[in-house]
């Protein structure tokens, strides 16, 4: 059975990756990534646009490499097909290059939600692909939380 899949724009994972309050949703995320449960895909875009994690970290691109190449992160390429539906959407919607590559992706590989923080990308919500990519913040959605091990709903 193909696991749920959703795409991740870069400011999801600069978010993620500086432990901002916004991303604290990933975390949960990321943990069921871990139980095999779901697939983030990633424009390799993104490894381009992440550049930094938190102004502590002695080694961010380190860190980036790391998220990058975890089993569940799954680095997609921006092809011919990607970047003209990209073009598309930049002048329907009036999107910033870079956001249109991340929801074309969405739409090219049939990945029916985004995840972001940007609002002009939200707002194109629902509105393209086929089916209807939903785009929106971070949300954990279903599986188990875990605390200390256990599963929350027992």
């Amino acid at each position: 059975m193909a696991l749920s899949r959703r795409v991740w724009c870069s400011c999801t994972i600069i978010d993620y990756l500086q432990g901002t309050p916004r991303a604290k949703p990933c975390d949960d995320i990321i943990k069921q990534c871990e139980r095999r449960e779901l697939e983030i895909l990633v424009s390799v875009l993104a490894v381009a646009e992440v550049a930094q994690t938190t102004k502590g970290d002695p080694d961010p691109a380190l860190t980036i490499r790391e998220f990058f190449s975890r089993h569940y992160v799954i680095p997609v390429n921006v092809d011919l097909l990607v970047a003209e539906e990209a073009q598309r959407l930049v002048r329907e919607h009036g999107l910033k290059g870079a956001d249109a590559i991340h929801l074309a992706t969405a739409i090219v590989h049939r990945v029916p939600i985004l995840e972001t923080f940007d609002d002009k990308l939200i707002g194109v919500d629902g509105k393209e692909g086929n089916p209807a990519v939903t785009i929106r913040h971070p949300f954990y959605e279903g599986g188990q939380q875990v605390a200390l091990g256990l599963p929350l709903d027992l």
